[in-house]
């Protein structure tokens, strides 16, 4: 069930409306008499796709097997994942950022001829 409440309420009693969202209320937030946006209860599965637990992963494509980053097969933890990725953004924008030099670099020579 749908019901409208003014934004004013809705902050003010933000507690009482997060109990009724658990149930599964839904509630459309107006701002001056005109819809500002739509509060629903959380849907866990919304959007994911549908996968048949006994199939052999049909239909799914391995990224990346964080096993075989390391020597033992257990995986890394969260925060080396993260620096890892964070060196290869860095070193990629290093590229970016020399490739960039570079091409200014040639455009200035082709302007300092003509």
């Amino acid at each position: 069930m749908n019901t409208i409440i003014g934004l004013k309420e809705f902050r003010v009693n933000l507690p009482k409306y997060e109990a009724e969202i658990k149930k599964g209320r839904s509630f459309t937030v107006v701002k001056r008499s005109r819809p500002a946006f739509r509060v629903l209860p959380p849907d866990p599965w919304e959007g994911l796709p549908e996968v048949d637990p006994n199939e052999d992963s049909k239909g799914w494509e391995t990224l990346v097997d964080f096993r075989k980053l390391t020597k033992d097969g257990n995986g890394i933890e969260a925060g080396e994942l993260l620096r890892r990725i964070q060196r290869v953004n860095a070193e990629e924008d290093k590229k970016r950022s020399k490739a960039k030099r570079k091409l200014n670099g040639q455009n200035r020579q082709v302007s300092r001829k003509s």
